[in-house]
């Protein structure tokens, strides 16, 4: 069915125009749903009465691309949310799906039909074939890539043991050079800013390697979303490339990169966190140390190092490091996201934003760009704006707790506690959560007046970990949310007081920023505290 046939759809109270790519209710209000959530109501109600297959939904919403099961629910979940109590959508268990609502064509007497074979995001056509081989950028078609490389050194393990001629022609080394754009598609404006050049004598390894940063990508592209055997998996395929090419540079500044991810995002262990930081400090600094032995051009390592300095609260070195990086690679969007971060964690507001919004304009893949942003608009009284940053984080990375994270604060800061609290539970219900983003759930679960499942969850952490395990950050965020303002403020002063030893600067931030709009945080003692965390 062409885009001019499909019709207008009633169901419920709602009206669907998938022409115009619009949902509305019947007294005019518009819906606020887009991206693959959108695409997957516009499929499942011209599939009304029908059961759908997770395969089949799939392979409309993503025809191009590899994603996770997982990635699938979410979508879903974004769905039912957006229709609120109205239960449109059933689950058929071992199936799939199927839409239940009665469902009315306006203005066509045409029977429903799927979606075009070109599939269509914000209102603009995917290219296909020849198109897509054209346009696609970024790191969407590693999975592809990947494969193609596995086959590549398949061909080569098969044919050079058996041909003398083959080894005289089969190149030494790969090496991918940062690309420059020929045409005037500003789509592709992108695939000048990268990638950060990769140089390697193996095939193989490279293969392993661009298997890596597809399973990040496919982990929602944030270091604050991956689960520890996600981690863990990218580790592996990394040591393996490194196994395979000891030399590869890329592949220690990526392991460089997870290591930073894990020293701020990573699950509390039942050690000393003194300890724990410790070891993961050693094994950034190696690793990036490694990469610009290897390849002193390498952007990416001058990243971890500039991470690694923000969490020592060392502002300058970091500024140092990234501004050494910029000179590297001035169009990185990840330079761009960690320059964002260290503008936000010294109060330069305006900045973050202006360099969080150019880091989205060269890679809008790049989703970790987002959590900057959307908590410098916060912070400067942009809740709106911050609210609908967070959203595109969640459309873009569902499986990523951190967007949903976003939000709850920024519709708490809107006085809007009722969809604070359903975003929470959405969060955790959906998602594999570290300890440090369940003390961060649950902080906002008391602002919201959810007293009794933030005491749950603190409880719930406290009783994994020794006491020892968590930072004096985090048990100062965590006893706030668990309602003991006396021994938060406590452990609040020894994390200022210890913040040289290396303080996660994003908890200390959001307790100096008051980022859950906890009114036990306007009390003088704590304005006095926030003061002195302020004086970096």
């Amino acid at each position: 069915m062409s885009s001019e046939q499909r019709p207008i759809y009633e169901f419920a109270e709602f009206r669907l125009d998938p022409r115009a790519r619009t949902l509305t209710r019947t007294t005019g209000e518009r819906v606020s749903i887009r991206g693959k959530a959108l695409d997957a109501l516009i499929y499942l109600v011209e599939h009304a009465g029908e059961p759908v297959s997770r395969k089949a939904l799939m392979q409309a919403l993503w025809p191009t691309a590899i994603v996770e099961d997982n990635t699938l629910t979410q979508v879903v979940s974004t769905l039912r949310r957006a229709l609120g109590e109205h239960h449109c959508i059933t689950t058929i268990s071992g199936r799939g799906y199927q839409f239940v609502s009665a469902v009315r064509a306006v203005g066509s007497t045409e029977r429903d039909g799927p979606l075009p074979s070109k599939p269509s995001v914000h209102g603009k056509v995917l290219p296909t074939g020849r198109e897509a081989s054209k346009s696609r950028h970024g790191l969407v078609g590693l999975p592809a890539i990947a494969v193609l490389a596995a086959v590549t050194i398949l061909a080569c393990v098969w044919y050079v043991p058996h041909a003398l001629e083959a080894r005289r022609v089969l190149p030494r080394s790969v090496a991918v050079l940062p690309f420059e754009t020929i045409g005037d598609n500003a789509d592709d404006q992108a695939l000048a800013a990268g990638p950060e050049r990769v140089q390697t004598a193996s095939l193989e390894a490279y293969a392993f390697y661009l298997q890596a940063l597809a399973s990040y990508r496919a982990a929602g592209g944030i270091g604050a979303g991956l689960t520890e055997s996600s981690r863990a998996l990218l580790h592996a395929y990394l040591d393996r490339a490194i196994e395979l090419d000891e030399r590869f540079a890329a592949a220690y500044a990526w392991k460089a990169s997870l290591y930073a991810d894990s020293l701020f995002f990573g699950a509390e262990s039942n050690g000393d966190w003194r300890q724990r930081h410790a070891e993961l400090a050693a094994l950034i600094e190696r690793n990036a140390a490694r990469a610009l032995d290897l390849d002193p051009r390498s952007a990416l390592a001058y990243v971890a190092r500039a991470r690694l300095d923000l969490f020592r609260s060392r502002f300058a070195d970091s500024r140092a490091a990234l501004m050494r990086a910029q000179a590297l690679q001035p169009n990185d969007s990840r330079v761009l996201q960690t320059m964002s971060l260290l503008h936000g964690l010294v109060g330069e507001f305006p900045a973050a934003i202006q360099t969080a919004r150019r880091a989205l304009e060269i890679d809008p893949l790049n989703v970790g760009s987002y959590a900057p942003l959307s908590v410098a608009l916060q912070m400067t009284g942009q809740h709106a704006a911050a609210a609908a940053m967070a959203e595109k984080m969640i459309e873009a990375a569902p499986n990523a707790a951190t967007g949903y994270l976003l939000l709850a604060r920024a519709e708490a800061a809107r006085g809007e506690l009722a969809k604070a609290l359903e975003t929470l539970r959405l969060a955790e219900r959906q998602h594999e959560l570290s300890d440090i983003a369940t003390v961060d759930l649950a902080a906002s679960y008391r602002r919201a007046g959810a007293d009794g499942d933030a005491i749950r969850l603190i409880d719930a952490v406290l009783g994994r970990v020794n006491e020892d395990a968590l930072s004096p950050v985090t048990q100062a965020a965590a006893h706030l949310a668990r309602g003991d303002d006396d021994s938060a403020l406590r452990y609040a002063r020894i994390a200022v007081a210890s913040r040289d030893l290396g303080m996660d600067p994003l908890q200390l931030a959001a307790i100096e920023w008051n980022v859950w709009s906890l009114p036990a945080l306007e009390e003088p003692r704590w304005r006095e505290l926030r003061a002195a965390m302020a004086r970096r």
